[in-house]
């Protein structure tokens, strides 16, 4: 299946490249958590909320920095190319509008399903479907981050637009690897708490890998689905009902 061949692949990548993986992890986890934490503190409390609302507005830009490193870092270690901690720094500087842009796009929809759920949950009456609904969504949109940047570095002349599109196609192409993934990662996102070790060392670079393989593995089987069609084509009768062979030039009409 899918989601395990690219699950070990990450393995693999993690363990060649074992110290400049570490630390760019490291690296995430000093530039990009820090907001979430504050912004989830500060909104738990009333008299706070004002900050709260300031670091959300702050987060696109945190996680435009590391995230663009370490997809950029990830996709040179699958590309087989060497790495330093130089490729980190390039992928955090490397198109970091297009990079905000994105993930200013991913966190408004997620602060849209995190708001709704909390309403919704927190309402008199019988929402609780509503309450399951928007927590899914969340889960699913989390998942769409893995297939979102790894997209969005490997074509980086692409419009927005298309990106997103072409993620959300990527991500139901592959919709029962995409499931497994979503359960694994809730595994390892539940360990990483318990386990800071986890979450400092490890969780962003193993999703960011793993991701980058699914979105390859993804546009292998569209391609191959595309040849394959194209084959077909290639075979089917012509209009006099005369099977043209393999390989013939159609003429023009």
């Amino acid at each position: 299946m899918i989601a395990f061949r690219t699950f070990w692949h990450a393995c693999i990548n993690i363990f060649e490249d074992l110290f400049v993986a570490l630390l760019a992890n490291v690296v995430w986890v000093i530039v990009a958590l820090p907001v979430p934490y504050f912004a989830i503190t500060f909104l738990s409390n009333p008299s706070t909320v004002p900050g709260g609302i300031l670091m959300l507005c702050l987060m696109p830009f945190t996680l435009a920095l590391a995230g663009g490193g370490i997809t950029h870092l990830s996709r040179e270690i699958i590309d087989g190319k060497a790495v330093s901690w130089r490729d980190f720094v390039h992928g955090m500087t490397n198109q970091y509008k297009r990079q905000l842009v994105l993930y200013s796009i991913w966190c408004l929809v997620l602060y849209t399903c995190a708001f709704n759920m909390w309403f919704y949950g927190n309402s008199q009456g019988n929402v609780v479907f509503l309450t399951f609904l928007f927590f899914d969504l969340t889960l699913f949109w989390l998942i769409f981050l893995a297939f979102l940047m790894p997209l969005s570095v490997r074509f980086p002349n692409q419009p927005i637009r298309i990106v997103l599109r072409n993620a959300a196609g990527l991500m139901f192409t592959v919709t029962g690897s995409m499931i497994v993934m979503l359960i694994i990662a809730t595994l390892l996102l539940f360990i990483s708490v318990i386990s800071v070790i986890v979450l400092v060392f490890f969780f962003a670079i193993f999703m960011t890998l793993w991701g980058t393989h699914m979105v390859d593995a993804a546009i292998k089987i569209i391609e191959d689905r595309q040849a394959a069609a194209n084959n077909d084509d290639d075979h089917s009768p012509t209009d006099d009902g005369v099977r043209r062979p393999a390989g013939q030039i159609r003429p023009r009409d």
